[in-house]
Formats: C-alpha cells, sequence, structure tokens
C-alpha cells in the first residue's frame, strides 16, 4: 500500500470532522430508529477519529493533529465528559453489557450535543494553527466533495472522500439481494 502525502492524511482529519457535524444536524431531524442508531454509531466513529486526532492519539500509523501544527499543540482537556465518553464507548463502540434500557440514561443527541461541544473549539483552535497553504486548503474543503455544511444542505455533487463509495443501480440492486433485502426505493438513475 502506497504512502499517502500530508496533505492527503490531512484531508482525511477533515473528512472525519465534517462527518461528525454532519451526523449531528442529521440527528436533530426526524428518522426512523433504524436511520438514528446508525447516524449515532456513526458520530461515535467520526466523533473518537477527529478527537483522537486531536489529542495526538494512536500508533505510528495515525494522523495526528501536531504532524501539521508542532509538537506543543494539544486539545483541552474532556474530563468533564468522562461519562458521556463511558456512555459512548460502553454503548456504541464495543458490545459491552453495560448498556442501559432506561431511554433517559442511554448515549444520545444531548450527548452527542456535549461531544461536540468540546470537539468544535478544539477543531477550530488547530484550524487557527495551521500554516497558509494548509489552512488554505482546509478552507477550500482539499478541492474535493463537499463541506458538512453543504452535506447539511443536501449536496449530491461528485465524490471527494476517498471512501466514498460509487456504486451503479446494478451493484445496488446485486448488493441489497445479497442482503436478503428488498430493493423497494433505488437510487435515481444518473
Amino acid at each position: 500500500m502506497e504512502k499517502e502525502s500530508a496533505e492527503q492524511r490531512l484531508a482525511h482529519a477533515k473528512y472525519e470532522y465534517d462527518m461528525a457535524r454532519y451526523c449531528i444536524a442529521e440527528l436533530a431531524k426526524r428518522h426512523t430508529q433504524a436511520d438514528w442508531n446508525a447516524l449515532l454509531a456513526a458520530f461515535a466513529v467520526y466523533f473518537r477519529n477527529s478527537r483522537d486526532f486531536l489529542r495526538n492519539e494512536g500508533d505510528q500509523n495515525a494522523i495526528k493533529a501536531r504532524h501539521y501544527v508542532g509538537r506543543e499543540f494539544t486539545a483541552t482537556s474532556a474530563k468533564h465528559l468522562e461519562a458521556e465518553l463511558q456512555k459512548l464507548n460502553d454503548e456504541i463502540i464495543h458490545l459491552s453489557g453495560k448498556r442501559t434500557s432506561d431511554n433517559e440514561k442511554k448515549f444520545g443527541l444531548e450527548s452527542s450535543q456535549k461531544l461536540m461541544s468540546w470537539l468544535k473549539p478544539n477543531m477550530e483552535a488547530f484550524i487557527e494553527r495551521l500554516g497558509d497553504d494548509d489552512g488554505r486548503r482546509w478552507k477550500d474543503n482539499f478541492g474535493h466533495g463537499a463541506s458538512a455544511e453543504e452535506l447539511i444542505r443536501g449536496w449530491t455533487g461528485p465524490a471527494g472522500a476517498s471512501n466514498h463509495v460509487s456504486m451503479d443501480q446494478t451493484s445496488h440492486s446485486a448488493l441489497l439481494s445479497s442482503l436478503d433485502i428488498v430493493d423497494t426505493d433505488p437510487p435515481p438513475k444518473k
């Protein structure tokens, strides 16, 4: 596998942050329970990846904020969010026996918003410290796809993220069939 450029790696960090923001916006809307659960699980992954990026955590292959703004950059403490982070791990990230059936105590939109209240200012502090070139590319979304704002408004332009999957009608139907799902709402033809 070829090693990605620093710019490509930074674009991945922006994508994770944008998707966390998108998931929060979508969670606030009405959805079927399955859609809401999928968005919440997606938020959990995007939040965790963004948090780890800002806290410079992970192995030698992990994308870390310090690679772009220096070793002295550190995200603020999230100690005040320990309860939310524990619920996130117990109820979503891991298949745990510590899940609750009490809806008032479950990790949900309110907990997600608390985590975003930590993530957003820390990511903004990181963005402010980016050099001119990286800062400009970040703001221009690296010339790829949609920003979180565009996603939230329903942007459907060309794919740009490295993990975007393009699927034609035949592939889409075959995938659903393999999962024993009846395709009642096929994607629009291009």
